[in-house]
């Protein structure tokens, strides 16, 4: 949903719940809350996603990190690094995939729980964006071993609306404890949703079989028409866009 001002813009939640149990075997549990559509103040769960945890099943074969260095004039002010000492705004450029967990292999406690998932609403004077607040509840008791909850407001970029910045906040909580949290984080993101239409594409893959997309870079990073008149390659029109999203951050924290 688009709207006219910054101040209308919602949150979005999500909530990754870990099992390692032998009942339920080294899974987590992915659900995304979204504000309904009907007008009412709430929110409903819009998606379910069971992953494995393991290591082995998960990779990330494109990674690359981006380090935004100040305070050094005779730096650069953006270098590919890796473990860098100084202080600044880095961003890491990642493709990764893991392995969902086959129907068959959700068991009957397993699927109780995730249909059991609902919106808590907090009280009107808390702001969970900017508390922490903890909106998931569940009627069915299953153990788990850490719950982790992302607050997120998203905005497109302006004239390109493909693509989407998006300030979230993250906060674990004790195992099955409606408590504070016990560790928050704070992180940025930059993507295209052109970049989901595209990668949606190997859903339903056979085994051998290759995606119909081009494995170019130019296929996820065409450039916008004005850079294109101006001679700049896709990948550092992406580049302008994060100095630009890296700069409003910086104008935040000072």
């Amino acid at each position: 949903m688009v709207h006219d001002s910054v101040a209308e813009v919602v949150p979005t939640y999500s909530g990754r719940f870990t099992f390692r149990k032998p009942e339920t075997g080294d899974v987590t549990l992915e659900v995304e809350l979204t504000k309904r559509l009907d007008g009412e103040s709430t929110y409903e769960v819009s998606k379910t996603l069971w992953t494995k945890n393991d290591e082995m099943e998960t990779s990330s074969p494109f990674d690359v990190n981006i380090v935004h260095l100040t305070g050094y004039t005779n730096q650069p002010k953006q270098v590919f690094v890796a473990n860098s000492p100084l202080r600044g705004c880095s961003w890491k450029l990642l493709v990764s995939h893991g392995t969902t967990v086959d129907e068959t292999r959700i068991t009957p406690r397993m699927a109780d729980f995730e249909s059991s998932i609902a919106y808590k609403a907090p009280p009107s004077e808390i702001r969970p964006e900017a508390t922490g607040c903890k909106v998931f509840k569940h009627a069915f008791n299953m153990p788990y071993e850490s719950f982790e909850q992302k607050t997120a407001l998203r905005f497109r970029y302006k004239d390109h609306s493909a693509w989407i910045f998006e300030l979230a906040r993250y906060d674990t909580f004790s195992p099955n404890v409606n408590t504070a949290s016990s560790k928050t984080q704070w992180g940025a993101s930059f993507w295209s949703t052109e970049w989901d239409n595209i990668l949606a594409e190997n859903d339903n893959l056979e085994i051998g079989q290759a995606a119909k997309w081009e494995p170019k870079l130019a296929r996820f990073f065409p450039g916008s028409s004005q850079s294109k008149a101006s001679g700049v390659d896709g990948f550092q029109d992406f580049l302008d866009k994060v100095q630009d999203v890296t700069s409003m951050l910086d104008e935040v924290k000072a």
